[in-house]
Parts: structure tokens; sequence; C-alpha cells
């Protein structure tokens, strides 16, 4: 599916973001900044676990969901689990069957998302060998559960036509339209040309999807997309866009009629990213009063790590903010009350010079921000996720070398180091 000069460059970008990075060994000195309660490992120990997803059902309750591998079989099972707010921790998890060609990586990783009738859609992405082809053929495939969970539908190809004609499809997204229905987007492959196509469907009651619509016809080729709804009709669609000389921006598409038909894309960073190869990480959005908030990762020169910005509903900007120069895979979220959460894993010199890595929440009031350490001291910790619960509190999960931990925060949790003092004890 890609020329093996982009899958080189791509693998030597990934390695050099990642190298170095060892497990420590002196445990015995105090965290620079304390949690105040021990994360919750919900994964099973004895797993290789990965892909976390945070969303919400139908009555606002948050859902998550990951993938463990057996350590000794190989055998790939993916689960979700709902939160119970009068525990305050998550249920006891529940299986979703996939194939064992299912592909396990963090920017296309399997996702659920909930109707407003309960029904729960479970996304994934499979490979399979293709005569004359390197990489083989993707497809990315869906199946619904009418009973919570309990059963599933025969999975089907988002693009079956794609498929059949041996377009792969993959690095997939999936929300909850603001008609109760489910929208998916993912990206297609085109039999000539450089990049991908970014293609969206969405459910139609019990019946399957809508044929795929074209988004951008070109658009990086292996960068997670995001989406999320407005509450009326509004939809926006999130990706790394592909544009003439290998320059990697971000850019939105907005549907005014739950995608039926999207408007001309919005490319808005101005970053102008220059990479010879994808960088595979893709953006965040959260939607709330017709205002988008968007985070995202750049490696331009100078202007290296974590931003944030934020739209007006037609997507011109209003604000624009480097987080962290030092940060990676953004996760985004606007709270009811208007504070904007972020999150995101960042790297720092351990004991004797170690490379480690925290995820750090941080959040916008009122032009004051406030930053909390959340994961273990000393930790591989990366690929974090956000969702609020209903009571305002904030739930964070993430990645930590196989295993995944969550946390809930309340609102006043993050509010007692402001950015100058973290920033100085570090």
């Amino acid at each position: 599916m890609f020329r093996s000069r982009l899958f080189i460059i791509t693998l030597l970008f990934s390695v050099l973001l990642g190298a170095c990075k060892q497990a420590p060994k002196d445990k015995d000195k105090k965290p620079l900044v304390a949690a105040d309660a021990e994360p919750i490992l919900i994964s099973a120990k004895q797993q290789d676990a990965s892909c976390v997803y945070l969303t919400q059902d139908e009555t606002s309750t948050p859902i998550m969901s990951w993938v463990e591998v057996d350590s000794t079989t190989q055998k790939k099972s993916f689960y979700f689990a709902r939160f119970d707010a009068q525990l305050n921790a998550f249920g006891a998890p529940l299986t979703i069957p996939i194939p064992q060609n299912t592909s396990i990586h963090e920017e296309g990783m399997p996702k659920v998302a909930v109707k407003s009738d309960g029904t729960i859609v479970a996304i994934y992405e499979t490979s399979e060998p293709l005569e004359d082809s390197k990489w083989g053929l993707g497809d990315v495939r869906y199946l619904q559960s009418f009973d919570r969970g309990a059963s599933w539908t025969p999975a089907r190809s988002v693009a079956p036509k794609d498929y059949k004609a041996h377009l792969s499809g993959s690095f997939s997204g999936i929300t909850r339209l603001s008609d109760g229905e489910v929208g998916i987007a993912w990206l297609g492959t085109t039999k000539e040309g450089s990049g991908r196509p970014v293609k969206f469907a969405k459910t139609i009651g019990k019946e399957g999807l809508t044929d795929p619509v074209v988004i951008d016809e070109q658009a990086c080729e292996c960068c997670r997309i995001a989406m999320d709804h407005n509450g009326v009709d509004g939809l926006v669609v999130a990706y790394r866009s592909l544009r003439g000389d290998n320059i990697r921006d971000i850019a939105i598409a907005l549907s005014q009629d739950n995608g039926q038909s999207f408007q001309d894309p919005i490319s808005f960073t101005g970053d102008r990213w220059k990479v010879n190869g994808c960088p595979h990480n893709g953006p965040s959005l959260s939607v709330f009063n017709h205002q988008f908030l968007v985070g995202w990762f750049t490696g331009k020169q100078g202007e290296e790590g974590v931003h944030y910005a934020r739209l007006d509903s037609l997507g011109h900007l209003l604000e624009k903010k480097r987080v962290a120069a030092d940060g990676q895979f953004i996760q985004v979220d606007f709270a009811a009350d208007h504070d904007q959460f972020m999150a995101y894993n960042q790297d720092y010199q351990g004991p004797q010079g170690k490379v480690q890595s925290r995820i750090v929440v941080e959040k916008k009031l009122d032009g004051e921000v406030y930053k909390k350490e959340v994961s273990q001291p000393y930790s591989q910790a990366n690929y974090p996720v956000l969702e609020r619960t209903q009571n305002g509190s904030l739930l964070v999960a993430w990645s930590d070398e196989g295993r995944i931990f969550y946390r809930l925060l309340t609102p006043g949790d993050i509010d007692g180091m402001d950015a100058s003092t973290f920033l100085s004890q570090h």
C-alpha cells in the first residue's frame, strides 16, 4: 500500500521520537511532582495492553476500550468497560469479537461509539496478504451490538467496493452524531499519486452504513482522524493534510448536515511542516458551544512540540498556542463551563540521565494555566486520552509499558499548581 521509501522514513522518524528510552532502575528517589493517588490498572497484568480509548454512551456515562495481546499465545482481545459513578471506577470488561488479523497500533486503534438509542458500534482494522503488494490489503471493519455488548453482529467493511477493488482502508475515527447515528471516517487508498483520501460514512439504523463520501482527496498517509459534533447538525473532522512539497499541517472539514456533504477543508495551523514521511501523530478535537478546540503535534524546526488552537464555528482561528516543546500525542477536551483540558506525554531526564515519559494534564481557565503530572513516577507513560464524567470530574487514561492505567481527577485536583511552579520544579 505504501512505497518502501515512505515506510523507511516513517520508521526512522518513529524510532527517533522514542530513541534511548530505558526502564529506570533508580526508583528509591521521590518524584518531582507527586500524584495524589495511585493510578488504577485496568488491563490484565499478564497481558500486553495498548490502544486505550475513551468515549461516552447514550447516558453520558464514560466508556473505556482497549486491546490486550496474550504474551504466550499472541491472541488479540478487544475489551470495553463502563464507568460506575457510585464506585468511581470502571466495571468489569466485556469482550468485543475481533479476528486475529486485526492491526494493533495507536494511530489506528480499535474504537467504540454509542448511538443515542444505546446501540454500540465498534471499529477495527484488518490486514491480509495481497499478491504483488508488500503491505497487503487493509480494511476498516465495523460491528454493532443492540444489547449493550452481550452479542454482536457479523463484521462488515466500511467500504466494501474499495475492499473488493483491493484498495486499502485504515486509520479510522468514530463519533456519535447529533442525529443519534454514528459517523466513521478513515483513510482510503488511490491507485495513483501520493497521499490518501479521507472518507466518511454513517450508520443507517440497523441497516449498515451509507455509501462513503470523500472529504479530502489527499491527506497524510498514516495519522489518526478525530471527529466531534456541535449538538445540532454540524460535524467537524480533523486530520493531518498533505499539500504540495510534503507539507503536513492539520486541517478540518465541516459538515452542516451530519456528514451527508462537507465543505472544502481548512488547513489552519500554518506550521508548513515539511517531512518526507508520515509522522504517525494525528490531531485531537473537542467541540463545545459552536467552538472547536484542536490539539496537534508538529516537528517544524523552532516550533516543535504540541499545540492547541481554538476556532469558531466557521473554522476561523481565534487562538493558537504551543503547549509544550517536548510534548507528544496531545488530547484535548472542552468542559461544560468552558474550561479547556489537555493531556500529553512529555519526555524528561530521570535518574542517571535516563529518558522517562510522563502524562501531564493541563487546565486552562480564565487565562490561568494549571498543570499536573498524573502518571507514576519514572515511568514510560504515553498516548493519553481524556473524558469527562457527569459530575464534572475528568478521567485520564494512558499506556505504560504494556499496561493501561487511569485516574479520576476532580475539578479542583489540578488547580493547586500554576504553570511557572510546575516548570520550575522540572
